[in-house]
């Protein structure tokens, strides 16, 4: 819990609940000089151990809340006193609990919290069923209430509890958030997936959906926010006020939200509902809410059009937090984002911050719908709420920033991003079993969002963008304000695609991890295409992955494109009980002129393994027409080409003759899907010169025509940036000559040499490597001012490329004091070092002493904190640092969140080990004799 705080006479809180029909009076007998974690209980407390009990009959050894008791309304008051030093909260629940089979117990989630039972009476009679005993387990994160008397069979219960907690324990569920230097403050709240427990008693699972009816007590000059519109508001005798919300529609309680603040807001009137959208932001940040306005509200209006569905709360809310863990929260009607996920700047901001602000807005509305409205049964379905909100946020985005382009590059955002971690053992189906809160935190990850994504669209591809909406929209009004499976998905969009069995189908991408590498040969006498697929996977891999239902099979729609046209409607399939299907080509390859790339479009979820006349042919299709595919398919088959030799799937010669069509690439999704393979390639090498030269034959052309120069589209500027990024990146010295010039006239004289937004990260990132102390307290006193959230994140990344040792450790000192980096900011920190080659090992050795601190700053269940540790290691490439990390892990066995990124930190060493051992030869060689 926090510190300890008393309660003065002029701070006693009297919390009225439901008006007047109960009125609960917190007066000088319950809350006058107690603190947090003094709650205690009229009722007796049992000295029996709570493990001697068998599970049926004892509900509180199950992780589930049983199944006949059910929540279906909570009347929640809180008041949290985050004024001056204060950190803790106070707060009274009366849930409505409906009882399908008799019982003694009734079970509520909590965590960190001080829980006292006020009442258990009957609604309909108001008799007392009395407490005879009430605890919490621990292990199960359950407080447990015994009653006297036995609950019957079809009553409805309404419990009443009492309860307190600290707003300083890390910032999940109800937390104080400090912002303007440390110097102001906010009470806030982030509940998913399963911190709601944090701020109040409640059934905190998602398929226990209830309404609720909020009170925010608060001093008047703050503003209170909730899911619902106010209802009433008033100043009490104490001087407080009280702010009381509408009744809410049934929602799981992680889409619950509670904030008191000092904001701005602007707002706009959706049309044709009338109903109100509003941003808002810290006082200070309102020049920065029109561009997420004027796109959200556009976007709003949209997805009602688009599911066939209206928005139905009589309100919506953006708001922008100062210290925020995720990039964004889709609380039902009050949407909480990080400040660089929602403020836009013009002139200050980005491109690519604007992209982000879009799509991020695009998915947190989506998910209005995809999980609000309709929300998985259980997280092991987290999926259906990650992975289409994912997918809608470039459906919304692409409607009303088709400059943007956003299509063209989902695949390199989702697919290419996601394949490394879905190649190895340790990854895990898209559906997946999850038992216990700290697995629930840890399927938040690429797998639930950018897979999930993946297989949305290649769905969507194979049987059209009418038909796909129509089952969404099926599927939407069939389980409105209920829950739903991934089956009941499959079903409502099959009831429209009567062509193809859904679920199979899809089964086989949802169900077992992984995805396909399609090999494809020719015969040119019979013209006779064969393709087969296989798990692609490392051919060195030792480690045995998990028995999979299909066998690592699948249903593989084999969307191709031609010289002469493409195939829309008709294509041929692998199914997942045979390895391979025969067609005849559509053009004859034998004749010159003639090609064939699978993949059209980059829809599909798998990798193309070409015979080398085929990769040499496209190369000359390219070198010669480079618009014979559009930049999608480009980005297919570059990321193609460099992903598969490092599986030993390809030749390193193939592919880095593949490569050199790039001299001529002008577009930025295949530079996008290339780069950080080619960052990887320079780490295991250890810096080759060789290495750096022939990546800047690559990048001169482009980087000649783009680089340091005020581009023309959204995608050039993006280009831009990843160009530059490469070039310096790769030790080009026109461009780090050109970036430290640029930092160091922006340093000296920032007022008549502002760094240009599209260089700014490049500029900080690649200026910064080898500056003086005193120009680096320059840019971090100036981090420390900056108003706009977007600008000081590349600040923060520049100041981690430095070389000098004691700024390094400056830099880590200054993460662990909170006064000068944000807690949200503090794992982003921590990997930009990680980053950094020279600070690596400090780094390294700096979270190994550190690691009970950070653990418990964070906390073990977070995942952000899970993977701390693991993406230091993960950049590792000697047998003694594996060692060192596997000594490191049994050193503290209890991963919480990271069980599963400590496994891929692992395998991705052993990777970097074996790649060293296989090809780093084979590499040189190539370098040797072409460079």
């Amino acid at each position: 819990m926090g510190s300890t705080v008393l309660i003065s006479k002029t701070k006693l809180i009297v919390l009225c609940v439901s008006g007047a029909v109960i009125c609960s009076v917190v007066g000088i007998a319950c809350w006058f000089g107690r603190v947090p974690g003094s709650t205690s209980s009229n009722a007796s407390k049992s000295t029996q151990n709570r493990e001697d009990f068998l599970p049926g009959t004892a509900p509180w050894l199950n992780l589930h809340l049983p199944a006949y008791t059910v929540p279906r309304h909570y009347d929640l008051v809180l008041y949290p006193d985050f004024y001056g030093t204060n950190n803790v909260f106070y707060g009274n629940v009366t849930i409505e609990i409906d009882i399908k089979q008799a019982t003694w117990y009734l079970l509520v989630h909590i965590k960190d919290l001080n829980v006292k039972v006020k009442s258990v009476t009957n609604k309909l009679t108001k008799s007392s069923y009395g407490v005879s005993d009430q605890w919490e387990y621990d292990p199960n994160q359950f407080y447990v209430v015994k009653t006297k008397t036995m609950i019957e069979e079809s009553a409805t219960v309404l419990l009443e509890l009492q309860f307190d907690g600290s707003l300083s324990n890390g910032i999940v569920g109800f937390y104080k958030a400090f912002y303007a230097n440390n110097t102001k403050a906010m009470a806030t709240s982030k509940f998913e997936p399963v911190d709601a427990r944090k701020a109040f008693p409640c059934f905190d699972e998602p398929n226990l959906k209830a309404t609720f009816t909020t009170t925010l007590i608060h001093k008047p000059d703050f503003t209170a926010l909730s899911n619902m519109p106010v209802e009433n508001a008033f100043q009490r005798p104490d001087q407080l006020n009280q702010t009381r919300f509408q009744k809410s529609v049934p929602m799981s309680t992680y889409l619950a939200c509670f904030i008191v603040c000092k904001c701005t807001y602007k707002e706009k009137i959706l049309s044709p509902s009338q109903k109100k959208f509003r941003v808002y932001a810290v006082e200070g940040s309102e020049d920065q809410i029109d561009y997420a306005l004027d796109f959200g509200a556009n976007v709003t209006e949209y997805f009602e059009t688009y599911f066939g569905l209206e928005y139905p709360l009589p309100k919506m809310d953006m708001i922008a937090i100062p210290d925020f863990v995720s990039g964004a929260m889709e609380h039902w009607g009050l949407i909480t984002y990080r400040e660089t996920n929602l403020l836009y700047k013009e002139g200050v901001s980005s491109p690519s911050n604007k992209q982000r602000i879009a799509e991020v807005v695009a998915h947190e509305l989506a998910h209005q719908w995809f999980g609000n409205i309709v929300t998985m049964d259980w997280w092991d379905d987290l999926w259906l709420n990650e992975g289409f909100a994912t997918f809608m946020a470039y459906v919304g985005t692409d409607k009303f920033e088709p400059e943007m382009e956003v299509f063209s590059q989902f695949a390199s955002i989702e697919a290419h991003t996601v394949m490394p971690e879905d190649s190895v053992a340790s990854s895990h189906p898209i559906i997946v079993p999850v038992k216990r809160p700290e697995d629930i935190s840890a399927v938040f990850d690429a797998i639930s969002y950018n897979k999930g994504a993946s297989v949305i669209r290649m769905l969507e591809a194979f049987i059209g963008a009418e038909i796909f909406g129509d089952g969404l929209k099926a599927y939407l009004k069939r389980y409105q304000y209920d829950n739903a499976k991934t089956y009941q998905l499959w079903e409502s969009i099959g009831q429209h695609a009567k062509e193809w069995d859904i679920e199979v189908i899809m089964d086989t991408w949802t169900k077992q991890s992984g995805y396909p590498l399609i090999t494809v040969t020719y015969d040119e006498n019979t013209n006779k295409i064969t393709a087969s697929q296989m798990l692609c996977k490392d051919t060195a891999e030792t480690i045995d992955w998990p028995t999979s239902i299909f066998d690592y099979k699948w249903e593989v729609p084999l969307h191709y494109i031609t010289n002469s046209g493409g195939s829309d409607s008709t294509f041929p399939w692998i199914h997942h009980n045979s390895s391979t299907v025969e067609f005849v080509s559509p053009v004859d390859l034998k004749q010159a002129g003639n090609w064939l790339k699978f993949n059209k479009n980059n829809t599909g979820y798998y990798k193309v393994r070409y015979p080398q006349a085929w990769w040499e042919k496209l190369e000359t299709l390219l070198k010669n027409d480079i618009e014979a595919l559009d930049a999608q398919d480009r980005a297919g088959l570059v990321y193609d080409a460099i992903t598969l030799p490092p599986y030993g799937l390809m030749d390193y010669s193939v592919a880095f003759n593949f490569l050199n069509y790039l001299e001529n690439e002008m577009h930025y999704v295949p530079w996008l899907s290339v780069r950080t393979n080619l960052f990887t390639i320079r780490d295991l090498l250890n810096d080759n010169s060789k290495w750096d030269r022939f990546v800047e034959r690559l990048v001169k052309k482009t980087y000649d025509s783009l680089a340091w120069k005020e581009g023309s589209s959204h995608t050039d500027k993006l280009l831009k940036g990843s160009i530059t990024r490469i070039a310096c990146g790769h030790e080009y010295m026109e461009c780090l000559n050109a970036a430290n010039s640029k930092f160091t006239q922006w340093v000296n004289d920032p007022v008549n040499h502002p760094l240009e937004v599209t260089e700014r990260y490049e500029v900080l990132t690649y200026g910064m490597k080898s500056i003086t102390e005193e120009q680096w307290d320059t840019v971090w006193s100036r981090y420390s001012s900056e108003p706009v959230a977007t600008a000081k994140t590349d600040m923060r990344r520049g100041l981690a490329r430095t070389s000098n040792e004691v700024l390094i450790n400056r830099y880590l000192s200054y993460a662990l004091d909170k006064n000068k980096v944000a807690d949200q900011d503090l794992p982003s920190v921590i990997s930009y070092l990680a980053a950094n080659s020279v600070a690596r090992p400090i780094v390294w050795n700096w979270a190994k002493q550190r690691y009970t601190e950070l653990r418990d700053r964070l906390g073990i269940d977070n995942r952000y904190f899970g993977r701390l540790v693991p993406g230091i290691a993960s950049h590792f490439t000697t047998t003694e640092m594996l060692e060192e990390v596997e000594g490191f892990y049994a050193l503290h066995p209890n991963a919480g969140a990271g069980k599963r990124a400590r496994e891929q930190s692992i395998e991705a060493i052993k990777q970097a080990i074996g790649w060293k051992q296989r090809y780093e030869n084979q590499v040189n060689d190539w370098l040797e004799n072409n460079v």
